[in-house]
């Protein structure tokens, strides 16, 4: 490939031109397009990974501007100064990272924390994913999902596939599954560094576009795929750009009446459970704001990856106290293993037996919600939102697992 792109240091003027820009400025199209778009064949103004330096006294609200120098570059400034100074600094700070699908979805946990514990209203959270859904028909203008490299891609990978057939040739033909995903694992490794400095990676690397599904069905392989006739798998090394061989129709046929049809199936499933949990459990509500059951029964939890962030507004037993995590107490308790009151270790609030707030947590009090056995339906929406997503990704995936550490002795 030889589309590699090169950052540029920005020019004293340019930067000053972007220092004047006000946040409202920043969120119009015609600056934005103005900045990184490119017209009549002529290159764009900036690219977002150009580097600039914010001096210090020069970003943040009054009485909070930075203390230090920053270098960052322009895209990650445009963004800050349109999402973030105006009201969000004191709650975020500078973002100076890749805004990747997942870091979006940190900064976006940030602000719900913030709202949640009434250090900013609402409408600022409103008018942050709003400008979230402006940005989106700006994005044509800095990101593209394909090239015309990327549009062909499927011949330096054909290539590829040729010369590494052979080594999996037998066990192939022999149905063997396993062969069929290390074979497309080695295309994919193969790709992601032929085509790496494509502008078209930027959707896949950032995690919105789907690479081990939609991009290898498409450009690579279908691959390992389960035939509800015989049972056994097929592997087909067809995509969808080149066309299905002859010698595979039928297979794929096959595969795509049956996966449709079972996951509909666990769809409808889903959603029939999701009704039987709001009706049997409707009768589960809280108890007074600030009661305690006073029991001693607790789960352990390790508090990193999802488990942090589900465990928020939760007690944690921390000798003789009782902590709320929230955001002022997340960087204590971050990947440490804790004990923690637990709803379903609660004794239960008066004759009814509701739920105490130190069990349940706070939460359910901030959102105004009293009647919280409605939300164990999210379980079964969960399972339902799953197999609604497996009905657009047949990917046969295998994982390692240690058996030791599965089963323990203990």
């Amino acid at each position: 490939m030889n589309n590699k792109r090169i950052s540029r240091v920005i020019t004293q003027e340019e930067q000053d031109e972007l220092l004047k820009l006000t946040p409202y400025e920043a969120c119009k199209m015609s600056v934005f397009m103005n900045l990184f778009a490119s017209f009549e064949g002529k290159p764009p103004r900036f690219n977002t990974y150009d580097i600039m330096t914010i001096p210090a006294g020069t970003f943040g609200p009054e009485g909070h501007k930075n203390k230090n120098d920053v270098l960052t570059t322009v895209g990650r400034f445009i963004f800050n100064k349109a999402f973030i100074e105006e009201k969000l600094t004191d709650v975020v700070g500078y973002v100076n990272f890749d805004l990747t699908k997942k870091n979006i979805g940190k900064i976006s946990e940030q602000v719900a924390y913030a709202v949640n514990e009434d250090k900013i209203p609402i409408e600022v959270e409103l008018e942050f994913l709003q400008k979230q859904q402006k940005f989106m028909s700006y994005t044509s203008a800095i990101a593209v999902s394909t090239t015309e490299a990327m549009f062909n891609a499927s011949e330096p990978i054909n290539k590829k596939k040729k010369e590494l057939l052979p080594k999996y040739k037998d066990r192939i033909a022999a149905g063997d599954p396993l062969a069929g995903v290390e074979l497309e694992n080695e295309l994919l490794k193969y790709a992601k560094e032929y085509f790496k400095d494509d502008p078209a990676m930027d959707y896949y690397d950032c995690g919105v576009g789907s690479w081990g599904n939609n991009f290898k069905n498409t450009y690579v392989m279908k691959g390992a795929v389960k035939d509800p006739i015989t049972g056994k798998y097929n592997v087909m090394l067809s995509n969808y750009v080149d066309g299905v061989s002859k010698d595979e129709y039928a297979a794929m046929a096959n595969s795509l009446a049956a996966g449709p049809y079972a996951r509909a199936r666990k769809t409808m499933t889903g959603g029939y459970n999701e009704k039987k949990y709001v009706l049997s459990f409707q009768n589960l509500v809280l108890g007074p704001k600030g009661s305690d059951c006073g029991t001693t029964e607790t789960i352990e939890v390790t508090l990193k990856g999802k488990y942090l962030s589900q465990m928020m507004y939760s007690y944690i037993v921390d000798g003789k106290n009782l902590v709320r995590l929230d955001s002022t107490t997340v960087d204590k308790y971050k990947g440490k293993t804790v004990k923690m009151r637990y709803c379903s270790m609660c004794k239960g609030i008066g004759p009814s037996h509701q739920f105490c707030n130190k069990c349940i947590g706070d939460y359910f009090y901030m959102i105004g919600m009293s009647a919280v056995g409605i939300a164990t339906a999210q379980m079964q929406s969960k399972i339902k939102n799953i197999a609604m997503k497996a009905f657009h990704d047949g990917v046969v995936k295998y994982t390692d697992i240690d058996l030791d550490k599965a089963f323990p002795d203990e």
